[in-house]
C-alpha cells in the first residue's frame, strides 16, 4: 500500500483525535497514541499535564479620556481600551497563538490578568446566557505548539466552542481544517456549574468526519465522568470569554489556600481567549 495512503488512513485520524483532546486540556503523548490506537487501552496510557504561564507585575498604560467619551465612566473606558489593546496584540501573534514569541505572550497574558480585575460579570456561570453560544478561539498559550492549538501536522485549523448551559446542557470543542482536506472533529462533553466562575466538563465522545459527512477515523466514547476538565472564566462580557482550562485531576493535587482556591497562577491552567461567533455557527453532527 502506498505510504501516502497509509498516512491518510491511519495517521491523520489519530492526529485529529489528539487535537480535540488537547483542546479541552488533555495532552496525550503522541508516540504512545500512535502505538496504542491498535489496542483498547489507549486512554489509560495517555500522559496528562498542565502548563505554566508567565506572570508579571507590569501594567498596560491607559491613556487619557478623549472628549468623545466624556459621558462614559472612566472604569468602562479603561476596560474597553484594554479589550482593544488585547485584540491588537493578539493580531500580532501567529494564528491561534502557535509559537507566539515569549515577550508577546507575556504582554497578552498581562492584559488578560488586568481584564480579570475589571470583568463586568464576576459570577458568569450564574447567567447562562452570557456563556451560551458559539465561540471562536482567538489565542491560547498552550504549549508546545501542536494539536492543542488547532495544529494538525503542518496544517493549522480553526478552533471553536459550542456551549449550552440551559436544558440539555452540552459543550462541544470543534476543530475545523479546510485545507488541504476538509476535516472536522468534535469532542462532546457534558457541562456542569462548579462555582461562580468555573464549569466542569465531562467528556462523552470524540469523532471526526471528512468533508463534513464521511466518518473518518475512530469514534471514541468515554466512561461516564472519567475525564473531566475545568474551565475557569476570569473575564466575560457579551462578546468575549477569557478562561483558564486544565485537567480536574491536577486541580485536586494543587496547593490551595484556606478558601480552597489556588493562589498560584501556574496552577490555573492554560489561557484561552474566545470571541463570540454565533453568526459563524455550523453543524458537525459527529
Amino acid at each position: 500500500m502506498p505510504v501516502s495512503r497509509v498516512i491518510f488512513r491511519d495517521v491523520v485520524p489519530i492526529l485529529t483525535i489528539i487535537a480535540l483532546l488537547n483542546l479541552a486540556g488533555c495532552r496525550p503523548n503522541i508516540l504512545q497514541c500512535c502505538d496504542a490506537f491498535t489496542t483498547s487501552t489507549w486512554f489509560q496510557r495517555q500522559s496528562m499535564c498542565h502548563g505554566v504561564i508567565a506572570s508579571s507585575s507590569s501594567r498596560v498604560t491607559i491613556h487619557s479620556t478623549p472628549s468623545a467619551d466624556i459621558n462614559i465612566p472612566k472604569s468602562e473606558l479603561d476596560r474597553k481600551r484594554l479589550l482593544s489593546s488585547l485584540t491588537e496584540w493578539i493580531a500580532k501573534a501567529p494564528k491561534n497563538g502557535i509559537d507566539t514569541p515569549p515577550d508577546l505572550a507575556t504582554k497578552i497574558e498581562e492584559i488578560c490578568q488586568q481584564l480579570e480585575e475589571m470583568t463586568p460579570n464576576p459570577s458568569p456561570t450564574q447567567i447562562p446566557s452570557l456563556l451560551n453560544g458559539f465561540w471562536y478561539m482567538m489565542w491560547t498559550n498552550y504549549s508546545p505548539a501542536g494539536p492543542s492549538s488547532g495544529k494538525l501536522g503542518p496544517f493549522i485549523g480553526n478552533v471553536y466552542q459550542d456551549l449550552q448551559l440551559d436544558d440539555d446542557a452540552v459543550a462541544r470543542n470543534i476543530f475545523r481544517l479546510d485545507f488541504p482536506l476538509p476535516i472536522m472533529g468534535e469532542l462532546t462533553a457534558t457541562p456542569s456549574i462548579r462555582d461562580d466562575t468555573t464549569i466542569a466538563i465531562a467528556f462523552v465522545k470524540v469523532g471526526t468526519k471528512l468533508a463534513g459527512f464521511l466518518p473518518f477515523g475512530p469514534n471514541i466514547e468515554f466512561e461516564q465522568n472519567k475525564e473531566i476538565r475545568l474551565w475557569d472564566h476570569i473575564y466575560v462580557d457579551d462578546d468575549y470569554r477569557i478562561l483558564y482550562a486544565k485537567n480536574a485531576a491536577s486541580d485536586a493535587n494543587s496547593v490551595s489556600s484556606s478558601d480552597g482556591l489556588s493562589n498560584s497562577i501556574k496552577d490555573r491552567g492554560f489561557l484561552y481567549v474566545m470571541k463570540r461567533a454565533d453568526g459563524d455557527r455550523f453543524s458537525t453532527n459527529i
